[in-house]
C-alpha cells in the first residue's frame, strides 16, 4: 500500500464512521493539534467529528535526512470525536485492519502517554501506539485546551503515516516507501529535510525571526480584540513556529525559552477566549446538526440479582474486577499498597468478616478477590448511650426535643426510653435497640464505588461526556460477583454483571467468571491472562533466563525494569532480538538506556560479561510466526541508536571547555538573577572546594583536581545525548572527557560527583570526586535556603533533603574531619553575602544547621548501608549530638555513636544510664567555680574526687584520639562513687558552702560524661 493510498484508506473508513474530511491548514506548526479543526472544535459543547491529513514541522528534529525514522518534516494523519465514543480504542484497531494490518501477526501494545503541549495550554491522557515496539500513534484523550477543560471530552487520534508505511512496505527507511506508483518518498522530501535542517539548525536569522515572533505575537493579540479569533489563531501559529526556529537555532536560553513558551501559551489562551465568545453569540448552531457516531459494539448487561434471602452465618467468596483501557505502569506499585487499606476501610468495620483479602492487577483490570465473606450482616441487639438526663425531660417532666429526637433516631418508642448511670458516673439516656442486618449485596453495593472513588491516582480524567467519576483511564465493564449473585452496583458507567474479559487480541469476547478465586485465575489464565502480577513477573524473570541461555547469553538483571514490564503485558511472551555489532561502539550506557528507557527492552551479556548485540522484547501477543514483531523491534531498535550515533557525531564537535559558556544561558534558579546561572553556580562550586580542602586538609592536588572537575562537571548538560537522555548526565560528561584525552581522575568525577543519587546508591571512589559533589550539594543548599526555598511538609520541589542526605554521606563515607559550622560561616561569608540580600542572609545560618541536624538524625536511623553507618536509637542520637563535644564535626560524632550504641547494648548500661540521667536531674541550675578540695570531708566525696581525676586522666589520650568507646570504658567507672555519694550524704545540704561544693563535685562528674553524650536524653524503662 503506497503513502497516498494509506492516507485514502483513513479517509475512506474515518468518513464511513462519521467524520468530515477536513483538509490540511497552509500554515507551519509542529503537530496536527494546532491545526484550528482540532484546537478551535475542541472547545465548547458542540459536538465535531473529523479527519485530516496535516503536514507537521518541528525544526529541533531535524537530522539532514540521515535518520531512517526521524524528520523536521513529516505527515500526521489525525482523527477527532468530540464526544469520544465508547468504543473509541475498537475503531482505531478496526483502522488499523482497514490499513491491511493482520492484529493476529502483530505485537500491538497501548503505551502509557501523559500529553502536554504547554504552547497551546493543552494536556490529556492516553497511549502511544506501539507496532512491534514502534510508535505508530497518539490516541489521547484531551482533558484541557486553551486552559479550558473540555466537556464533552474530545478523543484524538494521531497516525505516523510515514512509520505505518515503513511497516506495510517493509522498508527500513521512510525515504524508500513508496508514495505512489512512481515515486518515493525520498525522490520528493529528502533533498527538503537536508536543506531545512541546514537552514533550521545554520542559516535561519535569529534576528528576523526574533522581530517576527513580537510582531506576529501583536497582531495576534489585536485580531483577538477585534473578535475574530481565525485569523488571530493563523498568528498565534506563526509566532509559534518562529519560536520553533529560534530553539533549533540556539538562540533562546533555558531562562528565556519558559517565557516564550509562556508567551504563546498566553496568546492560545486568547484565541480561546475569543472563539468562546464567538460561538456562544452564534449560539453554538452546531448542536443541533452534528450527532455522535454509533459505537461499533454495544455493551454488555446482566440483569443484576438482588433481594434474594440470606444467611449471615454462611460466607461466600467476592469478587470484583473493574475493566479499565491500559492503565500506565507508574501507577500499580501505589495502587497495590493502597487498595488493601481502603477494602479495610470500606469493609473492614462492616461486619462482614472479610476474610483472605488479595488484591491482583493488570494493564487492564483491578481485582479484589475476598476468599470468604459473611452473606449480610447479623441481627445484634445494641444499647446505644444518648444525651445527658438532665436534657431528657421539662419540668413538666415531658421528653424534650433532644430526647424525641434520640428516640427517633434509634426508631423505639419515647416510653422505651431508659435514664442509667454511665461509666463516667453522669445519668444519660439508653436505648435497647435490635439491629436487623443488612445484607452483603446491599453494603457492598453502597461501599465499593466509594472505595473505587477513593483510590489515590497520580492523575485522573473523564472521557465522554464527561460526567463519569474522574479515574485513571476509561471504565469499560464491571464484575462484581457475591458467590453466585450480581451485586447490583455501578462505577463509571458501568452497571455489574458477570462478565469478563480476556486478552484483547486473543481472547476479546466477554466471558463468565465466578468468584472463587482460582476458578477466575484458571478461566482467565485459559482467556490468555495471567491476572496474578506475582505469577506474571515471575514468568517474565524465568522466560528471560531461558531465552537468554538457548540464544548463549546471559540476561543482564533488572529488576525496577522487570517490575515495569509485569505491568505493560497481560500475557508475556519473550522475543530476541539483534542489532548491528558494530553499534557496541555506541558507549554501553547510551545503548542500556535507549533500550531501557525507551523501549522497554531487557540488556544481554555474552560470555565475557560485556554487552551483547541483541535484546529481550517482552510481548503481550502469541504469534504463529514471531518473524515480523521480531523485525519490528529491531528496526526501531536501529532507528534510535541512529539517533545516538547522530548526537554523539554533533556532542564530539565541541569541547566540554568550550561548552563551558553556554552554562551563563541555563537558569539553576532564577531568584539569584544573574548569579542564577548554571556557570554562576559551577564558578561558586570551585570557590567552594577550594574552602572545603582547606577545611579538611586534603591536598593540593586533590583540590586543583576538584576545582576542574567542579569546572566542567555541568557542561554535559549542554550536549544532545543528555538532552534526550537526562538519566546520562555525569556519564555522558566521562565519556566525552576521555574522548578529549582529559584526565581520568577528572572525567571519572564528572560522572562520580553524582552519587549518591538516592538512598542505597553507590558512593564516589575518589576524594575529587567527593569533593565536587559536596560543593554541588552545598551550592544548592545555600543558594535555595537564601532565597527561602526551604522544603515544608511532604513538599521539597528542589530535592533538598536528597541533596543534604548526599552531602552528609560523602562527610561521613570519606571521614572528613570537617565542622559543618565553621565551614557554612566561612562559606556564606565568602561565596554568598556578595550575592544574597541582607534578608536572605538573617538567620541563614541556623537554619541550614536545623536542616543539616535532621538530617542527620534521619541518616542515622536508617538501616546500615555500605560505607555508611546506620541502624541507631534516636535517643542514642540525641544523647551524642547533645553532648559537649556538639555534632557539627560529623565523623567525630558517628564514631561517638557508634560507641555508645554498643555500650547500650551491655548488661549494666541501664543501671549506668540512670545514675547519670539522676546527676543531670539535680544540676537544674549548675553552680560555678572550682570544686573546693578542701571541704571534701566525707569518704564518699574523697572516694568520687578521685575516681573523677582517674577517669579524666586516663580518658584524655582517648578523647583526644576518637577512641571513644575506650574513653567511655573509663568514664562508666564513675558510677560506683557517684551513686557511694547520693548514699552517704545529701546533696543539698543546709549548709550552703557544702551544698554548692557537692554540686560543683557532681558537674564534673557531668561535664566529663558530656565528653561522649548527654545521658539525659535516653529513655530508659
Amino acid at each position: 500500500m503506497t503513502f497516498q493510498n494509506v492516507v485514502l484508506a483513513l479517509q475512506q473508513y474515518w468518513a464511513a464512521r462519521g467524520c468530515l474530511i477536513a483538509q490540511p491548514y497552509d500554515i507551519e506548526k509542529g503537530a496536527a493539534t494546532f491545526n484550528p479543526t482540532t484546537f478551535l472544535r475542541s472547545l465548547g459543547p458542540e459536538p465535531f467529528h473529523a479527519a485530516f491529513i496535516e503536514p507537521c514541522r518541528r525544526p529541533t528534529d531535524g537530522r539532514y535526512g540521515e535518520n531512517p525514522n526521524r524528520m523536521q518534516h513529516y505527515f500526521q494523519f489525525q482523527v477527532i470525536m468530540k464526544p469520544n465514543p465508547d468504543d473509541f480504542q475498537e475503531l482505531y484497531l478496526g483502522s488499523l485492519k482497514a490499513l491491511g494490518i493482520n492484529i493476529a501477526e502483530h505485537d500491538i501494545r497501548f503505551v502509557h502517554d501523559d500529553w502536554e503541549s504547554p504552547t497551546l495550554g493543552a494536556w490529556g491522557l492516553g497511549w502511544e501506539v506501539w507496532l512491534d515496539g514502534m510508535e505508530i500513534t497518539q490516541f489521547t484523550y484531551f482533558q484541557q485546551v486553551g486552559g479550558y477543560d473540555l466537556k464533552p471530552v474530545m478523543g484524538e487520534i494521531t497516525y505516523g503515516l510515514e512509520r505505518i508505511c515503513t511497516y506495510l512496505q517493509k522498508v527500513d527507511s521512510v525515504y524508500d516507501i513508496q508514495y505512489n506508483d512512481t515515486f518515493t518518498y525520498g525522490d520528493i522530501y529528502h533533498q527538503n529535510e537536508v536543506q531545512f535542517s541546514k537552514h533550521n539548525f545554520e542559516l535561519s536569522d535569529a534576528s528576523l525571526h526574533f522581530e517576527l515572533f513580537n510582531r506576529f505575537e501583536k497582531e495576534c493579540l489585536s485580531l483577538c480584540e477585534a473578535g475574530v479569533p481565525a485569523p488571530a489563531f493563523d498568528y498565534c501559529m506563526k509566532a509559534s513556529h518562529a519560536f520553533n526556529l529560534l530553539d533549533a537555532r540556539g538562540a533562546i536560553s533555558v531562562n528565556e525559552r519558559q517565557g516564550y513558551i509562556l508567551r504563546v501559551r498566553t496568546l492560545a489562551k486568547t484565541v480561546a477566549d475569543t472563539w468562546l465568545q464567538n460561538r456562544l453569540d452564534l449560539h453554538h448552531p452546531l448542536l443541533k446538526r452534528a450527532a455522535a457516531p454509533a459505537a461499533a459494539n454495544s455493551p454488555v448487561t446482566a440483569k443484576p440479582s438482588a433481594g434474594k434471602p440470606f444467611d449471615p452465618s454462611q460466607k461466600v467468596p467476592l469478587l470484583v474486577e473493574l475493566g479499565v483501557e491500559e492503565m500506565p505502569a507508574r501507577v500499580f506499585e501505589p495502587l497495590l499498597k493502597d487498595l488493601p487499606a481502603l477494602v479495610q476501610k470500606h469493609l473492614g468495620g462492616s461486619l462482614l468478616e472479610p476474610e483472605d483479602i488479595r488484591i491482583f492487577a493488570t494493564p487492564r483490570r483491578i481485582t479484589i478477590s475476598i476468599g470468604s465473606l459473611r452473606q449480610g450482616q447479623p441481627d445484634r441487639d445494641l444499647v446505644l448511650k444518648g444525651p445527658p438526663a438532665r436534657i431528657a425531660k421539662n419540668d413538666k417532666g415531658e421528653w424534650t426535643k433532644a430526647a424525641l429526637a434520640f428516640a427517633g433516631k434509634c426508631q423505639i418508642a419515647p416510653d422505651a426510653l431508659q435514664i442509667k448511670a454511665a461509666d463516667d458516673g453522669g445519668e444519660y439516656l439508653f436505648a435497647a435497640v435490635h439491629e436487623i442486618g443488612l445484607p452483603a449485596a446491599e453494603i457492598l453495593a453502597e461501599s465499593l464505588p466509594r472505595l473505587f472513588g477513593e483510590i489515590p491516582w497520580y492523575k485522573t480524567m473523564r472521557w465522554g461526556e464527561g460526567d463519569k467519576t474522574p479515574f485513571v483511564r476509561p471504565i469499560r465493564w464491571l464484575v462484581a460477583l457475591l458467590g453466585e449473585s450480581v451485586i447490583p452496583m455501578e462505577f463509571g458507567g458501568c452497571a455489574a454483571t458477570n462478565q469478563s474479559r480476556g486478552h484483547r487480541f486473543l481472547n476479546p469476547s466477554p466471558l463468565a467468571v465466578k468468584s472463587e478465586r482460582r476458578d477466575y485465575l484458571d478461566t482467565l489464565r485459559k482467556a490468555h491472562v495471567l491476572v496474578d502480577q506475582d505469577e506474571r513477573q515471575n514468568a517474565i524473570f524465568d522466560l528471560c533466563v531461558k531465552s537468554a541461555k538457548e540464544a548463549g547469553l546471559t540476561w543482564k538483571e533488572d529488576s525496577d525494569l522487570l517490575k515495569q514490564v509485569t505491568f505493560l503485558v497481560e500475557f508475556p511472551v519473550p522475543v530476541i532480538g539483534h542489532f548491528r555489532e558494530d553499534l557496541l561502539a555506541i558507549p554501553e550506557e547510551v545503548l542500556i538506556s535507549e533500550m531501557r528507557e525507551h523501549q522497554k527492552y531487557f540488556a544481554l551479556t555474552g560470555a565475557d560479561g560485556k554487552l551483547a548485540n541483541a535484546f529481550i522484547a517482552i510481548a503481550n501477543m502469541v504469534c504463529e510466526d514471531y518473524h515480523l514483531v521480531r523485525s519490528g523491534n529491531e528496526k526501531v531498535i536501529h532507528a534510535r541508536f541512529a539517533d545516538a550515533e547522530f548526537f554523539l557525531k554533533e556532542d564530539k564537535q565541541t569541547s566540554l571547555t568550550d561548552r563551558q559558556a553556554r552554562l551563563d544561558k541555563i537558569t539553576f534558579l532564577a531568584a539569584l538573577g544573574s548569579e542564577g546561572t548554571l556557570g554562576a553556580k559551577v564558578r561558586r562550586m570551585e570557590t567552594l572546594v577550594e574552602i572545603l580542602g582547606r577545611h579538611i586538609n586534603a591536598g593540593t592536588a586533590e583540590v586543583n583536581t576538584a576545582r576542574e572537575i567542579a569546572a566542567l562537571c555541568k557542561c554535559d548538560l549542554t550536549t544532545n545525548m543528555v538532552g534526550e537522555f537526562p538519566e546520562l548526565q555525569g556519564i555522558m560528561g566521562r565519556y566525552y572527557a576521555l574522548a578529549e584525552g582529559l584526565d581520568a581522575k577528572v572525567a571519572d568525577g564528572l560522572r562520580d560527583h553524582y552519587l549518591p543519587r538516592h538512598a542505597g546508591d553507590s558512593l564516589p571512589a575518589a576524594t575529587e570526586a567527593a569533593l565536587a559533589g559536596l560543593a554541588d550539594r552545598f551550592d544548592s543548599l545555600i543558594s535555595m535556603f537564601g532565597k527561602g526555598k526551604i522544603p515544608t511538609g511532604s513538599a521539597d520541589p528542589f530535592a533538598l533533603r536528597r541533596a543534604c542526605g548526599a552531602a552528609l554521606s560523602l562527610i561521613i563515607s570519606r571521614n572528613f574531619s570537617l565542622d559543618l559550622r565553621e565551614f557554612l560561616i566561612e562559606a556564606i561569608d565568602t561565596v554568598y553575602r556578595p550575592i544574597l540580600a541582607p534578608q536572605d542572609l538573617e538567620g541563614l545560618l541556623e537554619k541550614l544547621l536545623e536542616f543539616f541536624l535532621a538530617r542527620a538524625k534521619h541518616l542515622f536511623q536508617e538501616e546500615k548501608r555500605p560505607g555508611l553507618p546506620g541502624g541507631y536509637a534516636w535517643d542514642t542520637f540525641d544523647a551524642v549530638s547533645q553532648g559537649a563535644r556538639g555534632w557539627h564535626d560529623l565523623t567525630d560524632l558517628t564514631r561517638r555513636l557508634e560507641a555508645l550504641h554498643r555500650f547500650r547494648s551491655q548488661e549494666d548500661f541501664s543501671r549506668v544510664a540512670e545514675t547519670f540521667k539522676r546527676v543531670s536531674n539535680i544540676l537544674s541550675e549548675e553552680v560555678a567555680g572550682p570544686v573546693n578540695t578542701a571541704i571534701l570531708r566525707e569518704p564518699a566525696e574523697q572516694a568520687l574526687w578521685s575516681a573523677l581525676q582517674k577517669a579524666a586522666s586516663e580518658s584524655k589520650p582517648h578523647l583526644d584520639n576518637h577512641r571513644f568507646a575506650e574513653a567511655l570504658s573509663h568514664i562508666v567507672t564513675l558510677r560506683e562513687p557517684v551513686n557511694g555519694l547520693f548514699e552517704a550524704v545529701m546533696i543539698n545540704d543546709p549548709d550552703p558552702e557544702i551544698r554548692s561544693n557537692r554540686q560543683r563535685l557532681l558537674r564534673e562528674v557531668k561535664h566529663q560524661v558530656l565528653q561522649i553524650g548527654d545521658f539525659s536524653a535516653f529513655q530508659l524503662g
